[in-house]
C-alpha cells in the first residue's frame, strides 16, 4: 500500500514539472556536491524597454555628474583649481568708448579703460557682473613677479606705494593726513602656490588707485621686512586692511581681498559699529614700535595666546562651578561685569587678566618681604642681646 502511495506522488511531481517546463530540483543531502564548486550559469541580459513604453518610465533616472563652473574670462573648464587661469582676453570697446576713457577728468590717462567702459554701459548698475568679471580676469592674468613693481610713469597718488617705518613716520608723525589712506599688510612672496590672497589684494589696490585717482591714497606693508609696523598694528593674519582717516584707524575683517568689499568700506562701511564682520575694531593712530621693544611685544603676544588657549575657558568654567558662600549663587553671576568681561575680545581680556595677576603677585611679594624683614629683625635682635658685653648691660 505504501509503495502505491509513493508511486502516485512521483507521478504527480512529474506531471507538475511537465506543466511548468522546469525540472525538479533534487533535495539537498550530505552526499550532494559543494555548492561553492557548482558551475555558475550566466543570466540572460534584460531586454531594453522600447522608447516611450511604460517600462521605460519605471526605470530610475541616472544622476548626471556635476560640472565645474567655467572660470571668468575663459571658455574651457578647469578641474584643478590650482591650475593657471585661461589667457586673459580684454573686452572689445567701441571707438567712442576708447576715445572717452582714454583720458580721465584730471588730465591723466586711465590705467584700466576697459573696466570703466564696461561700468559705464549700465549706468543703473555700474558694478555689473560683466565689469566685475572683466576685472577679476584681468587681475588673475597679471604675472606674479610684476605684482609689486612700481611704475615710474604713474604718479604715486595714482598707484599703491610701499610703506616702510620711515615712510610711515614721514606721513603721520606731524598729525593726521588730509587725504585718507588705505594700508594693507601682506606678504610679497607666497609660502605656497595656493596662497594668492596678498597678490590679489595688491592688484585690487591698483584698480582702486585708478578709480579714486588721488582722492584716497593706497599703500602696502611687507610684514616680513617691516616687522615694527606689523607689531605696531598687531597683525596676525595677512592680508589685513586698515583705513586711516582723520587720525582714526578702522580695521576691516580678515582676508578682505575683493575690490568691491574694499571700495564699499572706503565709501562708508567704516562708519559701522566696531566688533562686527565689517569693522573689526577702531583706534587712534598709533606710534611705531621701536626695534628694541620687539621682544616685549613678542612676550605680550605669547601671554595673550596662552590666556586665550589655556586660561579663559578654565577660568569661566571654574566661576560657573563654584558658588558664592553668602547667597549660594555661582561666582560667575556675582556681578554683570563678569559676563561683560568674558564677552570682550581676547586681547583686552588677556591684558586685564595678566594685569590682575601682576598686581596680586606684587602684593604677595610685598607681604613676603615684610614678613622676612620682621623675622630678620627679631633674630638679629636676640643675637645682639646675647653677644652684647656685660659691662654695657645695666
Amino acid at each position: 500500500m505504501l509503495r502505491k502511495v509513493i508511486f502516485a506522488l512521483s507521478l504527480a511531481v512529474l506531471a507538475a514539472a511537465d506543466a511548468t517546463g522546469e525540472a525538479p530540483k533534487p533535495a539537498a543531502s550530505a552526499t550532494s556536491k559543494d555548492p561553492r564548486k557548482a558551475e555558475v550559469i550566466p543570466e540572460e541580459p534584460t531586454p531594453t524597454p522600447a522608447s516611450g513604453s511604460k517600462e521605460e518610465a519605471k526605470q530610475p533616472e541616472k544622476k548626471q555628474q556635476p560640472q565645474m563652473a567655467k572660470p571668468p574670462g575663459g571658455g574651457e573648464e578647469h578641474w584643478n583649481p590650482h591650475d593657471p587661469p585661461p589667457p586673459y582676453a580684454p573686452a572689445e570697446l567701441t571707438p567712442e568708448e576708447q576715445e572717452k576713457f582714454k583720458t580721465a577728468p584730471d588730465g591723466l590717462p586711465y590705467r584700466f579703460p576697459g573696466i570703466w567702459a564696461l561700468s559705464a554701459r549700465d549706468p543703473e548698475d555700474p558694478w555689473n557682473s560683466e565689469m566685475l568679471k572683466e576685472m577679476h580676469s584681468m587681475i588673475q592674468d597679471w604675472p606674479v613677479p610684476k605684482t609689486y613693481e612700481h611704475d615710474p610713469d604713474i604718479p604715486e597718488t595714482h598707484q599703491p606705494i610701499r610703506v616702510t617705518a620711515a615712510k610711515y613716520e614721514e606721513l603721520f608723525s606731524n598729525g593726521p593726513q588730509e587725504t585718507p589712506w588705505l594700508i594693507v599688510f601682506l606678504k610679497t612672496r607666497r609660502s605656497q602656490q595656493q596662497f594668492y590672497h596678498s597678490d590679489y589684494t595688491m592688484n585690487s589696490l591698483k584698480v582702486l588707485s585708478d578709480y579714486y585717482r588721488g582722492a584716497v591714497r593706497f599703500g602696502y606693508v611687507n610684514v616680513i621686512a617691516d616687522e615694527c609696523l606689523k607689531e605696531t598694528y598687531g597683525v596676525k593674519t595677512v592680508p589685513q586692511n586698515f583705513f586711516i582717516k582723520d587720525g582714526m584707524v578702522y580695521e576691516m575683517g580678515a582676508l578682505q581681498v575683493q575690490f568691491r568689499a574694499i571700495q564699499k568700506f572706503i565709501d562708508g562701511d567704516y562708519t559701522k559699529d566696531a566688533g562686527g564682520s565689517t569693522v573689526y575694531q577702531s583706534f587712534s593712530l598709533p606710534w611705531v614700535v621701536p626695534e628694541w621693544f620687539l621682544p616685549v611685544k613678542y612676550a605680550e603676544d605669547h601671554l595673550t595666546k596662552f590666556y586665550i588657549n589655556k586660561c579663559r575657558f578654565n577660568l569661566a568654567y571654574w566661576l560657573r562651578q563654584h558658588n558664592n558662600p553668602l547667597d549660594g549663587t555661582p561666582l560667575y553671576e556675582i556681578s554683570p561685569m563678569v559676563d561683560q568681561y568674558f564677552k570682550m575680545r581676547g586681547t583686552p581680556q588677556a591684558m586685564i587678566f595678566w594685569g590682575v595677576v601682576l598686581f596680586l603677585a606684587l602684593i604677595a611679594l610685598y607681604i613676603t618681604c615684610k614678613i622676612l624683614g620682621c623675622m630678620c629683625r627679631c633674630c638679629c635682635g636676640k643675637k645682639d642681646a646675647k653677644t652684647a658685653p656685660k659691662d654695657k648691660v645695666e
